[in-house]
């Protein structure tokens, strides 16, 4: 909570701020860098990464088009909290946040579809490296991190 007397309105705009800003769980799930990766792991030609990377813009621009919208009613949901102290803002917002995280799921899922449609068989029978590289990555941005850095597993174990 903040303590300044702003109220409910500051709180509000507080959360949002972690939600929309910079990125966070709020942001497309697959960066450029990443999509690089991913066709790195499938021995993509050049041509290939640059097919996926610009799939990939399309759906970046879609999401942002999107989570610009939610920021945009959010801030106005905020300037009306602030003016009324009213608690019910949270409400209110919860439908926005659901509504953007399905449409970044949804993004994700036609994304990967589209990424896989540029290889070959034979690329995609190492498509479990990518599964891989994805579900140690997820981990990394849940809290695994630090432990890996430091040598420690998931159990506080040594590496």
């Amino acid at each position: 909570m903040v303590a300044d007397p702003g109220g409910i309105g500051e709180m509000v705009g507080g959360a949002l701020g972690g939600m929309l800003g910079g990125g966070g769980s709020m942001a497309f799930p697959i960066t450029p860098q990443e999509a690089e990766q991913y066709g790195k792991l499938l021995r993509f030609s050049s041509d290939q990464i640059d097919a996926a990377k610009t799939l990939l813009d399309g759906y970046l621009a879609a999401f942002k088009t999107k989570a610009d919208e939610v920021k945009a009613k959010s801030t106005a949901i905020r300037e009306e909290a602030k003016e009324n102290d009213d608690n019910g803002a949270f409400k209110k917002l919860a439908p926005l946040m659901k509504d953007l995280q399905e449409e970044r799921t949804k993004g994700e899922t036609a994304y990967l579809a589209d990424f896989k449609s540029v290889a070959t068989p034979d690329q995609m029978a190492r498509w479990e490296k990518v599964e891989m590289y994805r579900r140690r990555g997820k981990g990394l941005r849940g809290g695994g991190r630090h432990d890996q850095l430091h040598g420690r597993g998931a159990r506080g174990r040594a590496c």
